[in-house]
Parts: C-alpha cells; sequence; structure tokens
C-alpha cells in the first residue's frame, strides 16, 4: 500500500503496516518534523524527492527501499540494515555512502561530494555517473552493471568477476582496464588517455569512440558491435568472427578493413587512408562518405543500401543485384551508373561527370541535381519524383507514368515539358527556353517565374493572376480544356463576362472540340442557347 502524505492531511491520516510512504513536495520542514513523531517502524519504502530543506534521512530499520533524489541539501544517509534500493541521485551535499549489507542498487549519479564507495557485498548495479571527485572504487563480487561516466577523478577499475555491463565514458585517467571474465558490453568512450583494451571472452558490443591513443583492438571472439569511430591512431582491424556491425568514422590512419563473414553494416566514412574495401558476403548497409582515397566499391552480393558521398576518385559503381538506395552525391568521377534492378532511390546530385541514367524498374525517387553532362530522363515506369535542378544540358524529359512532383529549376536547355499524367506538382522556375506547359490533367502546383519565353496562352487558367478576357480566350484557344477553370472563376468574373469569354470562343470551336466544349457546359448547368452569339 502507497500513502501519498500531503500536508494538509497527514495530521489525521492513518499509516497502515508496511506502507510506503509519498511525501509531496511542497511539504516543508515543519511537516516532515511532526511527521517524524507519528509511530513510522514498520515504513518499508520512503520516497521524499526534491526536497532541498531534507539535511538527514531518520533511522528506520525495516525500510528496504529509499529514493531521495534532487535533495540538494542532504548530507548524509544513516546505516539501514535492510535497505536494498538507494537513489540519492543529484545531492550534491553527500560525500560518502554507509556500509549497507543488503543493498543491490545503488543510483548516485550526479553527486559531485562523493569520494568513495563502501564494499557493499550484496550490490549488483552501481551507477556514479557524474561523480568527479569519486577516485576509486572496491571489488564488489557480485556487481553485474556499473556506470562511471563522467568520473574524471578515477585512474584504476578493479575486476569484478559478475560485470557484464561497463560504462566508464569521459574518464581522463584511465589507461587500462583489466580482464572481467563475464564482460558482455563496454562503453569507454571519450577516454583520452586510453591505450589498451584486453581481450574479453564474452563480449559482445565495444564502443571506444574517440580514444586517440589507441592503436590496436585484440580479438573478441564473441563481438557482434564494434564503435572505434574517431580513434585517430587505429591502423587496422582484427577479424572478428562474429561481427556484425562496424562504425570506424574519421579513423585517418585506417587503410584497411578485413573481410569480415558476418558483417551486416559497415560505416567507414572520412578514412581518407582507405583505398578499397574488399567484399563482405553478407553486408547490407555500407556508408562510406567522404573516402577520397577509395578508387572502387566491390561487387558485394547482399548489399541493399549504398551511401558514398563525394567519393571524388571513386569511377564507377557496381552491378550490385540487390540494391535498393544509392546515395553517390558529389562523386564527380562517375560517368555511368548501370541498371540495377531493384533500385528505389537514387540521389547522384552533383556528378557533373554523369552523362546517363539508364531504366531502373523500380527507381520511385530521383535527385540528379546539377548533373552538368545529364541530356535526358529516359522512362522510369515507377517514379514519382523527380528533382533535376540545374541542369544545362538537359532537353528531354520523357513521359513518366507514375510522376507526382517534378522539379526542373534552372534548366536552360529544357524547351518542352511532355504531358505527365499523374503530375501534381511542377518547378520549372527559370527555364529560360521553355515555350509552352502542356495539360497536365492533375496539376495542382505550378511555379513558372522567369521564363522568359514561355507563352501565357499555354499556362491553365488557374495558375494565371491576370485573368483579362484577352488572355482567357488565348488560352482557350490553346487549350479548350481551360473552359472548366474559367467556370470555376464565375464569381470572380461574373456570370456576364464568364459567358461573353466562352461565347467569344465558340466561333472559334468546331466538329468534336464544339460537342467536349457542349458536354462540358452541360455538366456545370450552362444552358447551350444563351451561349449562342446572335447573327450579325
Amino acid at each position: 500500500m502507497i500513502v501519498n502524505i500531503k500536508s494538509d492531511n497527514y495530521f489525521t491520516m492513518s499509516i497502515p503496516p508496511c506502507s510506503s510512504i509519498k511525501i509531496h513536495e511542497r511539504f516543508s520542514r515543519q511537516d516532515f518534523e511532526v511527521l517524524l513523531q507519528r509511530d513510522l517502524y514498520n515504513i518499508m519504502s520512503l520516497e521524499i524527492v526534491n526536497c532541498n530543506w531534507l539535511t538527514s534521512i531518520p533511522e528506520l530499520p525495516n525500510l528496504t527501499t529509499l529514493n531521495c533524489k534532487e535533495c540538494t541539501g542532504l548530507t548524509g544517509i544513516p546505516e539501514l540494515p535492510n535497505l536494498t534500493t538507494l537513489n540519492c541521485k543529484g545531492c550534491p551535499g553527500l560525500t560518502g555512502i554507509p556500509e549497507l549489507p543488503n543493498l543491490t542498487t545503488l543510483n548516485c549519479k550526479e553527486c559531485p561530494g562523493l569520494t568513495g564507495i563502501p564494499e557493499l557485498p550484496n550490490l549488483t548495479t552501481l551507477n556514479c555517473k557524474g561523480c568527479p571527485g569519486l577516485t576509486g572504487i572496491p571489488e564488489l563480487p557480485n556487481l553485474t552493471t556499473l556506470n562511471l561516466t563522467y568520473c574524471k577523478g578515477l585512474t584504476s577499475i578493479p575486476v569484478h568477476s559478475n560485470l557484464t555491463t561497463l560504462n566508464f565514458s569521459e574518464c581522463y585517467g584511465l589507461t587500462c582496464i583489466p580482464v572481467h571474465p563475464n564482460l558482455t558490453t563496454l562503453n569507454c568512450k571519450g577516454c583520452p588517455e586510453l591505450t589498451c583494451i584486453p581481450v574479453h571472452p564474452n563480449l559482445t558490443t565495444l564502443k571506444c569512440k574517440g580514444c586517440p591513443e589507441l592503436t590496436s583492438i585484440p580479438v573478441h571472439p564473441n563481438l557482434t558491435t564494434l564503435n572505434f569511430s574517431e580513434c585517430y591512431g587505429l591502423i587496422c582491424i582484427p577479424v572478428h568472427p562474429n561481427l556484425t556491425t562496424l562504425n570506424c568514422k574519421g579513423c585517418p590512419e585506417l587503410t584497411c578493413i578485413p573481410a569480415l563473414p558476418n558483417l551486416t553494416t559497415l560505416s567507414c566514412n572520412y578514412c581518407d587512408g582507405l583505398t578499397s574495401i574488399p567484399v563482405q558476403p553478407n553486408l547490407t548497409t555500407l556508408s562510406c562518405n567522404g573516402c577520397t582515397g577509395l578508387t572502387g566499391i566491390s561487387e558485394h552480393p547482399n548489399l541493399t543500401t549504398l551511401d558514398c558521398w563525394n567519393c571524388k576518385g571513386l569511377t564507377e559503381i557496381p552491378a550490385l543485384p540487390n540494391l535498393t538506395t544509392l546515395i553517390c552525391d558529389w562523386c564527380t568521377g562517375i560517368q555511368d551508373i548501370p541498371a540495377l534492378p531493384n533500385l528505389t532511390n537514387l540521389s547522384c546530385s552533383y556528378c557533373t561527370g554523369l552523362n546517363s541514367i539508364p531504366v531502373h524498374p523500380n527507381l520511385t525517387y530521383l535527385d540528379c541535381r546539377y548533373c552538368n553532362g545529364l541530356t535526358s530522363i529516359p522512362l522510369q515506369p515507377n517514379l514519382t519524383t523527380l528533382t533535376c535542378n540545374g541542369c544545362p544540358g538537359l532537353t528531354c524529359i520523357a513521359v513518366q507514368p507514375n510522376l507526382t512532383t517534378l522539379d526542373c529549376i534552372g534548366c536552360e536547355g529544357l524547351t518542352h515539358i511532355p504531358v505527365q499524367p499523374n503530375l501534381t506538382t511542377l518547378d520549372c522556375y527559370a527555364c529560360v527556353r521553355l515555350t509552352s506547359i502542356p495539360v497536365q490533367p492533375k496539376l495542382s502546383k505550378l511555379f513558372y517565374g522567369a521564363c522568359p519565353n514561355l507563352q501565357i496562352a499555354t499556362i491553365p487558367v488557374n495558375f494565371i493572376s491576370d485573368l483579362d478576357t484577352d488572355t482567357l480566350i488565348k488560352c482557350l484557344r490553346y487549350n479548350p480544356y481551360n473552359i472548366s477553370n474559367i467556370l470555376g472563376k464565375r464569381e470572380l468574373l461574373g456570370q456576364a463576362e464568364t459567358l461573353n469569354i466562352i461565347s467569344e470562343y465558340l466561333e472559334y470551336a468546331e466538329g468534336d472540340t464544339l460537342v467536349e466544349l457542349e458536354g462540358l457546359l452541360t455538366e456545370n448547368n450552362i444552358p447551350l442557347p444563351i451561349l449562342v452569339k446572335p447573327a450579325k
């Protein structure tokens, strides 16, 4: 049973045995002193959080759980023989922890005044993150989880025989760690003095990002995840037979990556010394951005995602049968991209040497901005989004049956945009040679500024701001179906002017066009006889 005590009811309420007490944060020191006069002998759980006036905890012999976090005035914890869980996070006045023989969980995070931890024989979880005054911890035989992040005064860690998870990120004084035989997860990122990590037979996850003095990593037989990005002194990686994820971003001295039989994800961005990556049979995701020394990509048979942005030494992309996403922006040496049957997303902007893009039957997204050598976009049957801004040589965009968005800003050589049956958004700003925009039946957004040769009569009426009669008649002559848009402007134009525009045009309509026009008028409940112009 939990008793939530507030300052307006604690005088009269009864507190049953074995209760868990939560003290309201508005509780005052005087309220607390009155509460202590009650019989609290059987209280097993006490939560008194963010009470800055609290300086000490009463002796409660049956207490098993104590949460006194953010009590900034607290200076000490009494000996509580049955306590199993203690949370004293954010208590800057706390300088020590007493010997608590049954304690299993201790959270003393962000207690800057804490200098040491006593021997706690049953402790399994210890969180000392952000305790810069801590200079050492004893050997704790049952400890399984230990967090020492930002303990800048720590210079060594003893062996904990049952430890499985260890985090000592940003511990600037640590140079080496001993072998913890049952350790599975180790995070030691940002330790500038760390020079070695011994073999841990059960280690599965190792994160040592930003350890500049680390020059090698031994083989850990069960390692599956390894992150040693920004380890500037690291030269090589041994074969870890079970490794599935490798991040070695920003290791300029790294010259080679071995074949790793179980590797699925590899990130080696900005490894300037890397010239090649051998075939990884199970690799699905490869990110090698900014590897300026890389001259080729091996044929990884199961690769689905390749991000090789700004690899200026790269001259070609191999045929990768399972590739779905290719990002090769700023790869100025690439001239051709092979047909990739499963490709759905292609971004090749600023590939100034690219001459053509083949048909990719499953492609839905294409970004080929500023590809100066590109002259045409062929039919891509499933393409929905095309961005080809700033391609001065582009003269032809084939009909794309599923295209919904086309952005061709500044394509100076483009004179015509064919009918795209499903196009809803078109931006052809600054296409200086564009002369006409044919009917796009589903178009809802059009941007066409700075197109000096564009004939206004070819622009759908609903995108024209100047609604004078002459302009609208010209639009009707170019495209009779603009009558639908004109009828939609009836309230703005007025009924008489609308009828005048349509009747002017009817002089020129004949045959099938006239029949179609009559059908449109009938659908809009416009009686045909009143549109027939009287004989002169």
